[in-house]
């Protein structure tokens, strides 16, 4: 009689059974820890900038605005409503680092899936999650390459790997629909990756096979235009497809003119190809580890094409290849590390599916585990702080944050939190100032935060300063007018701390409170925030500073 435990597989006895516990329980192990890595170093994190636009984009979610008309969505749908769940139910900054740390944990759980079925070891996928895990260990910003990740992945794992049904080719079509949705920029990548893996089967299978490869390329395409057709049909309900048109067709052509300029000019490769030279140069070892991935790739694909009519010919490594290799797209704008983790790293399974091959695959596994872990522990990102751990400086430092209530949860420097106090109850005062009348806020910063911080709405397109061409994408958003009327408006500005003497606001303003900008990284060196009010407002005494009542006289600026 077999045993009822449902860790016994017939033929093999409890040994099996326990080897297969211990497999799970170190995969949940690794996928535990990128979640509870992922949320410490986030608790520690200050950058107001990107954190601050992806906070304001699901507390505006939460909170019932429009997307794309009343939220600048730059890179996906998706992730603004998934990090708005998050919100909803954290209430705080910290809650979105949470819920993408877990869908990144999802997507290296993906890559394993993958791994069981490409390699033949039992013990080489573990070698690939490790692999992956000390590569990139955690979630380091609530980016939405994070978000997009698992869908990628399961989407690439109905595409490539054997027993194919029509089902699970809708489903992965769906899941790379639901990638897109999360990520638009991975679009091109997707799409070519169905069409040439399409190509590709017409030429390995025979005529009679052919029938069935229409069958299920047709349902990967039903399964991602699905979700994509759901999406525009939101939009088109609530007259929002002219608005995502602003931000995800005509934004980056005005970002390629302005920041990437090489986009355009024929050489689109140059930002990966800069980062890969420069790793080689001073011995990064990720660039260089990833750069060889990156060529293995290349060759298999290629030795794939020659051997495209022989029998038995892998078409599971022709097709992670091929996918490997399109979604380096993902980081030719800017080469970061973390749009690499995300997207093309899956070529680590190739590597370890060639390495079996020549029975090595234990040795090499040590060696590259090697290199990772002193990557992991030593590598510094900036000044004083670990590429994903804190420095013990950082953690002596840090104050567990308590006020104001978005920012529960994280630990900074008590002169970030004061000053983020001061900007809150500054705004707040003003708000509820009846000589002020103030309706709308404009930032000139590139500090995100100060949009989850105000009372006001902020009267332009993005959370924070992004220029004069993108604000002319929203003429209806005319804060021009309202600074030439001097009467709803309160304005937040930095000008350099040497020149604040100097400073003259505009026509009909005068400057109502003042905050030296905290020494920190991600803030402006060297700068004095003010805070800029109609003169009607009666709280205007010789340009002195609001002072909260919880602040000490000590930690104050008094003008």
């Amino acid at each position: 009689m077999t045993p009822s435990n449902p860790a016994y597989h017939k033929g093999n006895g409890c040994a099996l059974g326990q080897n297969e516990i211990l497999r799970r329980s170190y995969i949940a192990l690794i996928l535990i820890a990128i979640i509870s890595l992922s949320v410490a170093q986030g608790a520690y994190t200050l950058d107001p900038h990107h954190w601050g636009l992806m906070l304001s984009n699901a507390k505006d979610f939460w909170g019932g605005k429009l997307p794309y008309k009343d939220i600048f969505i730059q890179y996906g749908f998706l992730t603004t409503l998934v990090q708005a769940v998050g919100f909803g139910i954290g209430k705080n900054l910290l809650s979105l680092i949470v819920l993408t740390s877990i869908f990144y944990a999802v997507g290296i759980w993906g890559v394993y899936l993958i791994s069981v079925k490409v390699l033949a070891s039992k013990v080489a996928p573990l070698y690939v999650i490790t692999g992956l895990f000390l590569f990139h260990p955690l979630a380091i910003y609530p980016w939405s390459n994070y978000i997009a990740f698992p869908f990628l992945v399961l989407g690439l794992y109905a595409l490539i790997v054997p027993n194919s049904s029509p089902l699970k080719f809708l489903l992965g079509g769906i899941s790379f629909g639901l990638a897109v949705l999360s990520r638009e920029g991975l679009a091109p990548a997707i799409v070519l990756l169905i069409l040439l893996s399409f190509i590709y089967d017409l030429n390995v299978t025979g005529r009679e096979a052919r029938q069935d490869s229409l069958v299920l390329y047709g349902s990967m395409l039903a399964g991602l235009v699905l979700p994509l057709g759901i999406f525009f049909a939101y939009l088109y309900q609530h007259h929002l497809i002219s608005y995502w048109v602003l931000l995800s067709i005509d934004l980056p052509k005005i970002y390629a003119q302005e920041s990437f300029q090489y986009i355009g000019n024929g050489f689109i490769l140059s930002a990966v190809f800069q980062a890969v030279i420069h790793g080689w140069r001073h011995g990064e070892i990720r660039w260089i580890f990833i750069s060889i991935i990156w060529g293995l790739n290349l060759a298999v694909f290629i030795v794939s094409l020659f051997q495209i009519r022989v029998k038995n010919t892998n078409a599971i490594l022709a097709k992670l290849s091929l996918a490997t290799l399109l979604l380096i797209s993902g980081s030719l704008h800017l080469a970061e590390i973390f749009r690499i983790a995300t997207a093309s790293s899956v070529g680590i399974v190739t590597l370890y599916a060639l390495l079996e091959k020549y029975k090595r695959v234990a040795f090499y596994f040590f060696v590259i585990s090697s290199l990772w872990m002193t990557l992991t522990l030593g590598q510094n990102r900036w000044t004083g702080t670990n590429y994903f751990l804190p420095s013990s400086m950082v953690i002596n430092q840090a104050v567990l944050v308590q006020d104001p209530n978005i920012f529960q949860g994280s630990r900074w420097n008590f002169e970030v939190i004061e000053y983020y106090q001061f900007v809150q109850f500054t705004l707040a005062k003003l708000h509820t100032d009846p000589s002020c009348k103030l309706l709308y806020q404009k930032n000139e910063t590139r500090d995100s935060f100060f949009a989850v911080l105000t009372p006001f709405s902020q009267l332009q397109i993005s959370p924070y300063e992004n220029g004069q061409t993108v604000n002319q994408l929203r003429p209806d958003l005319d804060f021009e007018s309202e600074i030439q009327r001097a009467a709803s408006i309160v304005i937040l500005t930095m000008v350099p701390r040497i020149q604040f003497g100097n400073f003259k606001a505009p026509a009909g303003f005068a400057i109502y409170a003042h905050h030296a900008v905290p020494e920190e990284w991600q803030m402006p060196e060297n700068q004095e925030l003010l805070i800029l009010t109609p003169q009607s407002c009666s709280g205007i005494q010789n340009v002195k500073r609001v002072i909260p009542p919880y602040l000490t006289e000590p930690k104050s600026r008094i003008s």
